[in-house]
């Protein structure tokens, strides 16, 4: 079963939409297509009376408002409700982006301070156990790595002296 969706009449007179809902209705039975009673509204702008428009024994709700491919349109003219669903829909979205934006921050910082705290930590244990990463060759003896006791992978080494030595990655 085939439909007509998001269709939109527009007549100057009760009358020539009357015509034209019936041109509509009796192409859509021409093509196989249903059209959707419950889905299909009425709205009547800057009129004087409610517009009666019936498809076949069926009368169409007369609404004051409706919303066609996203924008609300209003029976009074007026710009109110779509701009105000315009707005509150930006809100939305700046809310959400606020909120994603302070806890990235805040996720940013703690991260920060935990890998700094374990950073510190791990220097400070190094210390203890006499291991500490070689960054300068001062008071070298030589441009080797002989007098180092142990290799680790970190690229940490084990002295037996208290001299800095030279490793080169």
């Amino acid at each position: 079963m085939l439909f007509a969706d998001d269709a939109a009449l527009t007549a100057h007179t009760e009358e020539a939409l009357q015509r034209l809902v019936n041109s509509f209705a009796q192409a859509c039975e021409e093509f196989g297509l249903t059209i959707s009673l419950k889905k299909t509204d009425i709205m009547g702008q800057d009129v004087n009376s409610t517009p009666s428009i019936s498809i076949g024994d069926h009368t169409l709700e007369v609404v004051t408002k409706f919303t066609y491919l996203g924008s609300t349109i209003s029976s009074n003219l007026s710009l109110d409700v779509e701009l105000n669903t315009r707005i509150g829909k930006a809100a939305t979205a700046m809310a959400h982006l606020a909120s994603r934006v302070w806890d990235n921050s805040k996720r940013g910082k703690l991260q920060q301070a935990r890998r700094t705290f374990e950073k510190k930590r791990k220097e400070e244990i190094r210390e203890e156990s006499g291991e500490f990463k070689v960054v300068t060759t001062t008071n070298c003896p030589t441009a080797t790595t002989s007098n180092c006791t142990s290799h680790h992978p970190t690229g940490y080494f084990k002295h037996e002296e208290k001299k800095k030595y030279s490793f080169f990655t």
